[in-house]
């Protein structure tokens, strides 16, 4: 009886994930820039999608003993994996530009960022004018760059509120956290 109680359990798994992964079908056929805000909670849902699934698949493989329902069951989870790989490479493909995928995001490191509050300094603006970008990034180096005792966090922070026009527009989905200071100030230097 347990053993069947856990069998149903697992069917009910796999249906949940296989539900889930639908919903994420339906999300890549009907994606438009306007839901590429929820990308990344997407992406980070689907691993969690496919760990749900492969759990409840292992289970199902386990309990079975018939050698055709036993080939079914691995039809579905390669199914599934090639819907899942699929859905990964869409998403990923899609993220925001200079976002870190979720795995490489620690959320305490991005907690309470929005309560910080930057003190007024008199920085120059970039706009993607090449005349003043000597004079931007000389006073931006000496002011923020170079202050050690101010987080990556707020470096960053200091540098988006100065970029404007396009290469505002560039960067304007970087995640606030330490880490993404480095490769945003290194993309801004190797600008095209």
């Amino acid at each position: 009886m347990a053993t069947e109680t856990k069998k149903t359990q697992a069917k009910f798994a796999s249906l949940r994930a296989r539900a889930q992964m639908r919903a994420t079908e339906e999300f890549m056929v009907g994606f438009t820039e306007v839901k590429s805000n929820q990308v990344v909670e997407r992406l980070a849902n689907l691993e969690s999608i496919w760990k749900a699934f492969e759990a409840a698949q292992s289970k199902l493989e386990s309990f079975e003993e018939n050698e055709d329902q036993l080939t079914d069951l691995f039809s579905q989870r390669n199914e599934f994996y090639n819907k899942y790989c699929e859905a990964k490479g869409f998403l990923t493909s899609n993220l925001p530009c200079a976002l870190p995928a979720p795995d490489e995001i620690e959320p305490r490191k991005i907690k309470h960022v929005a309560n910080v509050r930057l003190s007024k300094l008199d920085l120059p603006t970039f706009d993607r004018n090449t005349i003043h970008w000597i004079s931007f990034k000389d006073r931006f180096v000496s002011i923020i760059d170079k202050a050690e005792d101010m987080p990556d966090v707020v470096k960053l922070q200091y540098l988006l509120s100065v970029l404007k026009g396009e290469v505002a527009k560039r960067f304007q989905h970087v995640q606030l956290t330490a880490e993404s200071y480095s490769t945003t100030w290194k993309a801004l230097l190797d600008r095209p």
